[in-house]
């Protein structure tokens, strides 16, 4: 063998023994850390989380930092740190812990571990370079930010390397684009110019409480808007809107101290496609508008009977305590709809001409049995609504009662479905009044949806073709119940409100108190950091607490913006309307 190709020969086999102990130190890093790495997934699995949030990925100080989620409350953040892991090992599992979450930042904490493990400074730039380079080429848009090694009493020995490492990674960071450099080390130094001790646990490695407070200031200017880190569908904000549960008094908002005399509806809230609201206090017989942040009486004499005419003379019947049901819906000219549900009644109140409201009644009050292929007049029947009914823009009602389901369409009632071929279609046992709670929807294109008897079944029918079905619930009564499909998920006696399409719909009071949302094929319930996600019945949160947005009693509707309005407390005792802002509004 000539000099040459022993030249070459030594080259290839060098080449092959550095790939070798390359992909053994990669098998061994794989092994090291797969436990963790899987743990992730299937919480991923079980609770996918938002894209577009602040991913904060790296070594123990992240996965010890069990108050991200507290310290940034108007970010949407995601924690994949393993304790003991070094930049390289973040570079590895990157294609499972960070490429998948497509994140519009992602915060790197790590490098300690390296300078204890002897590697160089150098060696520690070229990693994150590394990094940097395989998220890019993945996600060429984010944003990287390194945070970097602060000092500790454990590791002092080892300063003036990690001083050299940051110093390397933020000149390289300082000559590349979209990239943000987090200096965690002064912050940390006492007046001596060393690492505070009040800083730490007692290993004199990782943060205390107060530690991760100063980490938490240092990161929060490099965040930036909430907005921004909000994918659509997830809550922005939460305002109040109106506290309805004070007696009206000439014709304005009675005292706070009042509050107790009124039930609170649970599900009487209704917009027209100005913003005005309309809330029936049942207990009282009236029905409050809410205009320009001003509560005032708009219908009912505060006398409960039935009496059509000029509206602050009118009576209304909304029934009492727990069976005070009823709905508000307006139409396109403004005029607003409402339901007596014991009464069987649908009543309307209308602007006259001269600026004053009238109240009609529309459907019900009569003695006829209607039947199937029947267009009688809507005022001879005998059950003209139940507690919920869908309205069209030009004021046309669908309700689902238990004769069927009805049409009323000037001043004619006609049913479209009755209760035999519905139960034929729907099963025996399916409840198929809309009555207590629940809620109806009519959408453009001729789609009915109701919820009946308050569940366990969300159904719908097509008016056009006369096909019903079941669209969500498993059949039976099951509270909270996120399942895979929508078919697979269960409801106990809720209320349910509609996008005008039907593409998005929310649920929320009765028997549950926590809003779950109907998208995209699933069922997911709100947690407090604004995001939907399925909710996990076998796992707790550490220490029992509730991670789910609950105490919100009814979802009331949707004002023209997509915001939702809800009703606080148990059964909507708590009298406030409260106001849900989200990002992209609600399109799917």
């Amino acid at each position: 063998m000539n000099i040459k190709n022993r030249v070459c020969w030594a080259v290839l086999c060098l080449g092959a023994c550095t790939a070798w102990r390359l992909a053994a130190a990669e098998k061994s890093g794989s092994q090291r850390w797969e436990r963790d790495i899987r743990a992730f997934e299937t919480a991923d699995r079980a609770s996918p989380p938002p894209a577009g949030a602040v991913l904060f990925v790296g070594s123990s100080t992240i996965r010890m930092w069990t108050t991200l989620a507290r310290d940034f409350p108007e970010q949407r953040v995601i924690n994949r740190g393993f304790g003991g892991s070094q930049i390289e090992d973040c570079t590895y599992y990157a294609e499972r812990i960070v490429i998948p979450y497509k994140p519009r930042l992602v915060v790197l904490r790590a490098g300690g571990n390296d300078i204890a493990a002897g590697k160089t400074p150098e060696q520690v730039r070229a990693d994150f370079e590394a990094f940097a380079a395989k998220v890019r080429a993945r996600l060429p848009g984010v944003r990287i930010a390194y945070m970097t090694i602060n000092a500790t009493p454990a590791r002092w020995s080892a300063v003036q390397r990690e001083q050299q490492a940051n110093r390397l990674i933020r000149d390289w960071i300082a000559q590349g684009q979209n990239l943000d450099y987090i200096d965690t080390f002064a912050a940390t130094q006492g007046g001596d110019g060393r690492p505070r001790a009040d800083l730490f646990l007692k290993d004199g490695l990782h943060f205390n409480a107060e530690g991760y407070k100063i980490l938490a200031s240092l990161v929060r200017p490099h965040l930036g808007s909430a907005a921004a880190s909000a994918r659509p569908g997830d809550v922005l904000g939460c305002e109040h809107f109106a506290f309805l549960r004070a007696s009206i008094s000439g014709g304005l908002g009675g005292p706070a101290r009042e509050a107790l005399r009124s039930w609170g509806s649970e599900k009487a809230g209704g917009m027209d496609r100005q913003g005005t609201y309309y809330h029936i206090d049942g207990n009282n017989s009236i029905v409050q508008r809410v205009r320009d942040g001003a509560v005032r009486l708009f219908a009912g004499d505060g006398t409960r009977g039935y009496r059509d005419g000029p509206a602050d003379q009118a009576q209304f019947d909304f029934g009492c305590g727990s069976y005070s049901d009823e709905e508000v819906q307006c139409d396109a000219a403004g005029s607003v709809y409402v339901s007596e549900a014991q009464a069987g009644r649908l009543r309307k109140i209308a602007r006259q001409p001269d600026g004053t409201w009238t109240v009609s009644t529309v459907a019900g009050g009569g003695q006829h049995l209607l039947k199937k292929g029947e267009a009688v007049p809507a005022r001879e029947i005998k059950d003209g609504v139940a507690s919920r009914f869908a309205l069209t823009p030009d004021g046309t009602a669908y309700t689902a009662g238990y004769p069927g389901i009805l049409r009323i369409q000037a001043g004619r009632a006609t049913l479209l479905a009755d209760a035999e071929e519905l139960k034929k279609a729907l099963g025996q046992r399916t409840a198929l009044a809309d009555w207590h709670v629940g809620g109806s929807h009519i959408t453009p294109d001729g789609m009915f949806y109701w919820m009946p008897g308050g569940g366990p079944n969300l159904l719908r029918f097509d008016t056009r073709t006369g096909k019903a079905e079941r669209f969500a619930g498993i059949g039976r009564t099951e509270q909270y119940l996120d399942g895979p499909t929508l078919l697979t998920s269960g409801f106990h006696t809720v209320l349910v409100v509609y996008s005008p399409d039907a593409s998005v719909i929310y649920t929320s009071g009765g028997d549950e108190s926590i809003p779950r949302r109907i998208r995209d094929g699933r069922v997911m319930s709100l947690y407090r950091d604004g995001v939907f996600r399925p909710f996990d019945r076998t796992q707790r949160p550490p220490g029992g607490r509730e991670d789910r947005w609950n105490q919100m009693a009814g979802v009331q509707c949707l004002d023209p913006q997509g915001r939702l309005y809800l009703t606080t407390g148990d059964y909507g005792w708590g009298g406030w309307v409260v106001r849900m802002t989200f990002a992209g509004g609600n399109q799917p």
